[in-house]
């Protein structure tokens, strides 16, 4: 997808733009057209369902939202790594047990991937 001239509605955390999308965009050979940012992805895609703009999320974030957005992979594709430490996954919590049972593999079934929606 080409997101030149599009407006973008961006995640953010407490040091700015998530990591890899500052990377992707620094590395376009344009100038992006940043809208508005939020750190509340709910903001985010508040927004973007009425069609205010298009955002840069990962996709293991987007699980829920499958069916009221749009998903369009990147071209060349994108992928980042979760990296999961415990000092036992036995003793895990049930919320990180359930994470780890179905996320665990995302990455090699592609749901580790970054999505334009």
């Amino acid at each position: 997808m080409d997101l030149k001239g599009e407006p973008l509605l961006l995640a953010t955390n407490p040091r700015g733009l998530d990591y890899d999308v500052a990377k992707v965009l620094s590395e376009a050979s344009f100038t992006p057209r940043i809208e508005a940012t939020s750190n509340l992805d709910h903001i985010i895609f508040s927004m973007v369902q009425p069609h205010l703009g298009i955002s840069i999320e990962a996709a293991l974030m987007l699980t829920d939202k499958e069916n009221a957005a749009v998903l369009r992979p990147f071209d060349p594709p994108q992928s980042r790594r979760l990296v999961m430490a415990a000092r036992s996954f036995r003793t895990l919590s049930p919320a990180a047990n359930q994470f780890v049972k179905h996320k665990g593999g995302a990455a090699e079934n592609g749901a580790g991937s970054d999505s334009v929606l």
